[in-house]
């Protein structure tokens, strides 16, 4: 398998579909810091 380097995530990871990665590609803050508040256990 090929690595496409476009795939790689902020977090290091190998993704194409992960919030992380499509927060980080679009440059979407809003997205970003809805995120924040989901992996530390809110809504």
């Amino acid at each position: 398998m090929e690595v496409n380097p476009a795939l790689m995530g902020p977090c290091g990871l190998y993704c194409g579909v992960c919030a992380i990665y499509i927060a980080d590609r679009d440059n979407n803050t809003k997205f970003k810091e809805r995120l924040v508040n989901l992996y530390k256990g809110g809504v």
